[in-house]
């Protein structure tokens, strides 16, 4: 299952990635894309378009600003099976909110799912994240950011070669 494959690539099963979805109005849509997404590649391969390693290389090298994360994030996870009480500590953060787990965690460049650094990058440091479902509901509160440096190609190789194989897909 092709929904379940993302939900495993951004550190949820299904349920929890269906319910994110859902929260954020986006399953619709989100399903539709997935489907034309399944299609097109379907179309691709009838086509017989081809991408070489050497032209995945090629972009990665091109391209790296477009793969920059900080090298390391502190983070302070917040989870909860109730939702309200994170936002009670996003309201308040000395709140005394007996059902909150916190854990501080250091982030690494290279041990790290890039989906999860991009969406904490958006994170302005001293703010907390949305509120996401992951393990019942978590939220990450950031207090640093180190340099920023390209993520490595290997983490990104599947990517870029998606990317390629829609450019010629449409070229085609």
């Amino acid at each position: 299952n092709a929904m379940a494959k993302i939900a495993k690539r951004n550190g949820m099963n299904l349920f929890e990635f269906r319910n994110y979805l859902l929260q954020k109005g986006k399953f619709e849509s989100f399903k539709h894309q997935l489907k034309a997404d399944l299609e097109k590649r379907k179309l691709v391969e009838t086509l017989n378009v081809r991408v070489y390693e050497n032209d995945v290389k090629d972009f990665y090298n091109q391209h790296k600003s477009e793969f920059m994360l900080p090298s390391v994030m502190s983070v302070i996870e917040y989870n909860s099976q109730n939702k309200q009480s994170l936002e009670n500590i996003i309201q308040n953060p000395l709140a005394n909110e007996p059902n909150v787990k916190t854990q501080k965690i250091t982030l690494d460049i290279n041990k790290t799912n890039p989906a999860m650094l991009a969406f904490l990058d958006k994170v302005q440091v001293g703010h907390f994240s949305p509120i996401v479902p992951l393990n019942g509901f978590s939220t990450f509160y950031v207090e640093s950011k180190g340099k920023k440096e390209a993520l490595p190609f290997k983490m990104v190789a599947g990517k870029i070669y998606n990317q390629l194989m829609n450019q010629k897909a449409q070229e085609a």
